[in-house]
């Protein structure tokens, strides 16, 4: 449907078009993903729950974390993985739901509102929460992030237009 209005003006997208005639400027997020559980797994980390923001039929970046998690943690145990977590006040909750995991070791989420809001019912001396999107909350509650730089995407974006 969007390939129609390229009679109009030149569209580029922020995500990867596949074959479709869209000019795109995308992030390589799964090589981040498969670097991070990969680098998870040598350190010895088995009982690593996820929290992501969308079902993977709506999100394709929500499809390729969780392919990722499965290929190289290699286990899908359904509880480890919490859904439709987006906000702080969604992490709080899977907070709560985490809490009840034993020898839970690490959390991935997907976005750092979020890894703040799990650590109100975990501390970071009992699990590693790792957020993503590099806000200014993860240097205060002091944990890592994934960083995937969606303002050089913006620029390229604007560039190639």
């Amino acid at each position: 449907m969007i390939a129609r209005y390229l009679k109009y003006a030149p569209i580029v997208c922020c995500e990867d078009t596949g074959d479709f005639p869209i000019s795109c400027v995308s992030i390589k997020r799964e090589e981040s993903y498969i670097d991070l559980f990969t680098s998870l797994k040598e350190q010895g980390y088995e009982k690593i729950g996820l929290a992501v923001g969308r079902m993977e039929k709506e999100s394709a970046s929500t499809g390729l974390v969780l392919q990722a998690y499965r290929d190289i943690i290699g286990y899908s145990d359904e509880s480890m993985i919490v859904r439709n977590c987006r906000t702080y006040e969604d992490g709080i909750q899977a907070g709560i739901h985490f809490t009840g995991l034993k020898d839970l070791q690490v959390i991935v989420t997907n976005g750092d509102d979020v890894a703040v809001g799990i650590l109100q019912h975990l501390s970071s001396n009992q699990v590693t929460v790792i957020g993503k999107k590099n806000l200014l909350s993860s240097r205060l509650f002091n944990f890592s992030t994934i960083n995937h730089p969606i303002n050089h995407c913006g620029k390229a974006a604007f560039h190639l237009l």
